[in-house]
């Protein structure tokens, strides 16, 4: 759009400022650009690929690292939308068709943003975000939620929840999760009788082995279920 700055900053000291100044020069001065091309981000270092039927991700690759981040086994992909009404696992839904266009153009912040109809929303809207010479992709996600309709919200009809799943490709990965004041190992560091269903994060979640991992941070939604629904 036309009148809008876009600027990398770099090296900012936590719980700091750093002060820059705008001035006349080229638009864009680096070696390596972000780029959007159909269904297809990729900056030098990172690619992304979102499947142009359900508009999750089906690939994830890193520049040096071998194979794809996205366990798609199972027929998820990274960013999925699951919606459960109640709580019977073979009543999940899915979104419907997606329209996938470019947002960003690039060359500094390249984006996709994929919209379709979702069960239990009004609009799902999914942006997928890269920027030039950085090696971490941003996931914006929208949801236009419509109220359940329900005679009695005590029973099970009268529950819902919404979810996007991320089945990560890290082959005998450790995982850790952050919590305040540590991090810990799901199960492992768990006394007998805790809760298993929903664990709660301060900002990220890790999976990594020896060679590669991911981490995932997230900023507005601090709930995740482990293996699955």
């Amino acid at each position: 759009v036309s009148g809008e700055l876009v600027f990398l900053a770099r090296d900012v000291p936590s719980f700091a400022a750093k002060r820059f100044t705008v001035t006349a020069g080229p638009a864009f001065a680096n070696e390596e650009s972000a780029v959007a091309n159909g269904a297809v981000l990729e900056n030098g270092r990172v690619r992304v690929r979102a499947d142009e039927k359900t508009g999750g991700i089906i690939e994830l690759t890193a520049k040096g690292l071998d194979g794809n981040f996205v366990d798609t086994a199972g027929g998820e992909s990274l960013n999925d939308y699951l919606y459960l009404p109640g709580d019977d696992l073979s009543n999940l839904k899915r979104n419907g068709p997606v329209t996938i266009r470019v947002g960003e153009k690039g060359p500094l912040v390249a984006s996709l943003i994929i919209e379709s109809e979702a069960p239990g929303c009004k609009l799902l809207r999914r942006e997928i975000r890269l920027v030039a010479g950085m090696d971490h992709v941003e996931l914006i996600n929208l949801v236009d939620k419509a109220r359940l309709q329900a005679r009695d919200y005590h029973a099970k009809d009268g529950k819902e929840s919404v979810n996007f799943a991320f089945p990560l490709n890290v082959p005998d990965g450790e995982m850790l999760l952050d919590i305040p004041f540590g991090v810990m190992h799901p199960e492992t560091d768990q006394i007998p009788g805790s809760c298993k269903n929903w664990f709660t994060v301060g900002r990220w979640l890790d999976v990594s082995n020896r060679d590669r991992g991911v981490t995932w941070v997230t900023l507005d939604a601090p709930l995740v279920e482990i293996g699955g629904i």
